[in-house]
């Protein structure tokens, strides 16, 4: 029997990839990307020219946080170079293993700041505090929403992300093209539903970020995960279990190019702070508010 999440991970997989070769998807073992609890130990430069990070302590991090992000994507592609997205999504350059990635490399410039948005602005910022990270990334009140003009620099975000409690999960784990359509983003989730679910429960996270796919990511959230998910008002953004006490955000893909980021941020930010004047329920270290203040 699994014990850690990685042996619960590696085990989940085996069937998930079992699965595929029964519905006759051939190459499903090159074409696999695994994913999950992101690695946080040592970056390690493999091949002269990228970088991986190294199993450290995550699983003890993601028990012990205040607040745990669950980030759901599509898929990834050729392009993006990942077979492993818990070793790979470190936001350095792929190809020259000493850059980070640019800070107009949208889906990263997205993740970091939603991240960052949603980590500090539910856990009332204790999340910096608590990982125990030196460095001032903001000076906001307990409760406050960290403005646009307030966030930090490209630097300090990319040493956020690096340290917070993410799990990134892709729906579909076939390795894509450039692009994933809706119809065969729905296929993936329906024909493997059952794995999907087993993934999302494994996390127990207290956000769930669905991005892109139209709401279909959203929608089997809802139907398989919290059965009394509710939106929080006409703008679609913000959803909410309370009986679970968690809150699930209905996001637009990271690298959506329909609205400027500054305006996805303002959006996301202005209905995330009206939620949690709202819900105070929600404010505050809920599930570990004893132990983070020790």
């Amino acid at each position: 029997m699994a014990n850690t999440i990685k042996e619960q991970e590696c085990e989940l997989f085996t069937k998930w990839i079992k699965e595929y070769e029964n519905n006759k998807v051939s190459n499903i073992k090159d074409e696999f990307c695994s994913d999950g609890l992101l690695f946080r130990g040592d970056f390690e430069l493999k091949d002269k020219r990228c970088w991986i990070r190294n199993q450290g302590e995550e699983e003890e991090l993601w028990k012990n946080s205040p607040c745990r992000l669950l980030i759901l994507t599509k898929d990834t592609t050729q392009n993006g170079g990942q077979d492993d997205i818990r070793s790979q999504d470190t936001g350095l350059k792929t190809d020259t293993g000493e850059e980070k990635v640019p800070e107009d490399t949208l889906f990263y410039r997205n993740l970091f700041i939603w991240s960052y948005l949603l980590l500090n602005a539910v856990s009332n910022g204790e999340i910096i505090k608590y990982l125990g990270n030196n460095i001032n990334l903001n000076s906001q009140k307990l409760g406050e929403i960290t403005s646009w003009d307030c966030l930090p620099d490209w630097e300090n975000l990319w040493k956020f992300y690096s340290i917070a409690p993410i799990a990134r999960v892709n729906c579909k784990k076939q390795i894509g093209d450039n692009t994933c359509e809706n119809q065969v983003l729905q296929q993936h989730i329906e024909s493997y539903s059952v794995y999907l679910k087993e993934q999302i429960e494994m996390y127990d996270a207290d956000i769930i970020l669905c991005c892109g796919g139209s709401g279909i990511i959203k929608d089997f959230v809802k139907e398989n995960y919290f059965e009394d998910l509710t939106f929080f008002n006409n703008n679609n953004w913000i959803y909410y279990s309370e009986r679970k006490h968690k809150i699930v955000i209905n996001s637009y893909h990271p690298s959506y190019i329909g609205k400027k980021t500054e305006c996805i941020y303002n959006e996301l930010s202005k209905e995330l702070g009206d939620f949690l004047q709202n819900h105070i329920n929600f404010k505050g270290n809920y599930r570990y508010k004893k132990r983070a203040i020790k």
